[in-house]
């Protein structure tokens, strides 16, 4: 009877101007009674309720974890504004509300995530690779946020970014020679049987030597795909192998 605060006067208005009684309304009452704290988290909740969420499975994820007591932290909040601003029901918001609930670092890899849900990532195979990623502890070095980057700014779904999306997760180590070929993947190398050779003794394990660096500087900078050059590649490939 004396739970008489700015909560409880939020309830009785939206009660007098008629939102419907269903189960959300009714999980809502409970919490109230069950004494959840009056902190901006749950406003933010009686907010979305007044302004009419609709009662999906979505809401009800969000529902399950306020009563559970996950945290009132920045990355609780940048969930509830995109949940407000039409945030479709896919299994990539799923996915995100799964790793909210699993307890994800609020760092500025997630944070970037976020951005990217909110900004319109579109929901292929890629991303659901790089939440599985991120789920399953890539650590947080330049070349993840390089490769987050790339996603944001809309590097096509190819086999050379799928390549590279692999030896990511399989842990090549963030040495010189990758991180040219991060920029080179940038800045618009064309997928031609020449850049896959370069791939392929990337990922195989050669050594980080003046040889492969010359190599590395002659694709940025645009030798021509000629008899010349494919001379030069087997002739590196030859050496490679004995």
């Amino acid at each position: 009877n004396s739970l008489n605060n700015s909560l409880i006067l939020d309830y009785v208005n939206f009660l007098i101007h008629g939102l419907n009684r269903s189960s959300l309304i009714m999980d809502y009452v409970n919490s109230l009674i069950h004494g959840l704290n009056n902190n901006s988290l749950i406003l933010d909740y009686v907010n979305s309720l007044i302004h009419g969420l609709n009662n999906n499975s979505l809401i009800l994820d969000y529902v399950n974890p306020l009563f559970y007591g996950l945290n009132n932290n920045s990355l609780i909040l940048d969930y509830v504004n995109p949940l407000f601003y039409g945030l479709n029901n896919n299994s990539l918001t799923l996915d995100y509300v799964n790793s909210l609930i699993h307890g994800l670092n609020n760092n500025s890899l997630i944070l970037d995530y976020v951005n990217s849900l909110i900004h319109g990532l579109n929901n292929n195979s890629l991303i659901l690779d790089y939440v599985n990623s991120r789920i399953h502890g890539l650590n947080n070095n330049s070349l993840i946020l390089d490769y987050v980057n790339s996603l944001i700014h809309g590097l096509n779904r190819n086999s050379l970014i799928m390549d590279y999306v692999n030896s990511l997760f399989y842990g090549l180590n963030n040495n010189s020679l990758i991180l040219d070929y991060v920029n080179s993947l940038f800045y618009g190398l064309n997928n031609n049987s020449l850049i896959l050779d370069y791939v392929n003794p990337l990922f195989y394990g050669l050594n980080n030597n003046s040889l492969i660096l010359g190599y590395v500087n002659s694709l940025i900078h645009g030798l021509n795909r000629n008899s010349l050059i494919m001379d030069y590649v087997n002739s590196l490939f030859y050496i490679w192998t004995q």
